[in-house]
């Protein structure tokens, strides 16, 4: 025999379900079964209606001071009747035993942090499931959001705010590529910065896309020097670097061109690199010993160098260094090049 408690949650009808459900030769108990004859006698019972409304969804919760002192006629308010609604019928589910049915219902409510915790506990072997959960969320978050740049990239995605960079974004695109940069080293990481770099090729923002160019040569060991094999028809931007990029445009002095119609500015920049790259160590690969316009423009420097009086002999010398850097690669040269760097140290 059960007393009855009149504070208990169990009455003796329930307790004598659970005797019919049990002695049932015909039936197998299942937990559902059992939360059933828990909540039947009525909807949810007083202790959990009281529950669900102290223990609202993360939007709730995280709601400031003076959005919880707003009268009663204000959101805050709305939001909370919205929410208890929503927590009450995923709570309904659960009680019936009904996890995917509630953690759709969560998502179709909002209820995103409830439905990741419950997906990653008791579905952590539904990889669908739980990247679905992910792509809703990530949907309602704004493209500047840092979460979707390194989710969008983790999921071999495009990154949305990386497709269209400006320069007068108050440094979006570099702020994300930071990121990318500093968490992510993966193929797909060094893939995104590249393709930021064509990006900002393609609207002629030229420093930064040799930045986002040099950046994945340093990191992955890309040769952004060498040209492509092939280009698509619709591709109208550069997608290496034959001179690194040194000087803005507007400055006419910095931008100006030599006789071989480059600016000597960004050709220091290139040596300054590829000395750097050799610097580090003496083993070291560069990738510009085997770009021949960067060579051939090397050549072209000697020949600036021999025109000035008294510089023969660093012309020579400029000469050998150039020859030595393409003893292995002479044979990419075409020969009136060769022919020319001979006659030119022969001065």
């Amino acid at each position: 025999m059960v007393t009855v408690i009149p504070d208990s949650s169990v009455s003796v009808v329930q307790i004598d379900d659970v005797k019919a459900v049990v002695t049932d030769p015909h039936t197998r108990v299942t937990g559902p079964d059992l939360a059933r004859l828990l909540v039947e006698t009525g909807t949810i019972s007083s202790g959990t209606v009281s529950s669900a409304q102290q223990n609202l969804s993360h939007r709730e919760r995280s709601a400031s001071p003076a959005d919880s002192a707003s009268t009663d006629n204000g959101p805050a308010k709305n939001n909370v009747v919205v929410d208890a609604r929503a927590y009450e019928q995923f709570t309904e589910l659960l009680l019936g035993g009904h996890i995917t049915e509630a953690i759709d219902s969560a998502l179709k409510n909002g209820l995103y942090a409830d439905a990741i915790v419950l997906a990653r506990r008791l579905l952590a072997h539904d990889t669908t499931k739980l990247a679905e959960i992910e792509e809703r969320f990530i949907a309602t978050r704004p493209q500047c959001n840092p979460v979707v740049t390194l989710f969008s990239v983790s999921s071999k995605k495009l990154v949305p705010i990386l497709m269209n960079p400006t320069g007068d974004d108050s440094g979006n695109w570099r702020t994300h590529a930071a990121i990318i940069l500093a968490n992510l080293t993966s193929s797909e990481a060094m893939e995104t910065v590249y393709d930021l770099g064509k990006a900002l090729a393609k609207r002629d923002y030229n420093c930064a896309a040799d930045f986002c160019f040099l950046a994945v040569a340093v990191l992955a060991g890309v040769n952004p020097f060498k040209p492509a094999s092939s280009l698509p028809v619709e591709c109208e931007s550069r997608q290496n670097i034959t001179l690194i990029h040194a000087c803005i445009p507007e400055h006419d002095l910095e931008s100006l061109q030599c006789c071989y119609g480059f600016s000597l500015a960004d050709f220091h920049a290139t040596e300054i690199f590829d000395y750097a790259i050799r610097l580090s160590n003496d083993s070291a690969y560069s990738p510009l010993r085997e770009c021949i316009e960067y060579q051939q423009k090397r050549l072209q420097y000697a020949h600036l160098i021999a025109d000035f009086g008294g510089f023969a002999t660093d012309a020579f010398r400029y000469c050998v260094e150039v020859a030595r850097e393409i003893w292995n690669y002479y044979h990419l040269l075409p020969n009136d090049v060769l022919n020319d760097l001979c006659d030119l140290a022969d001065k």
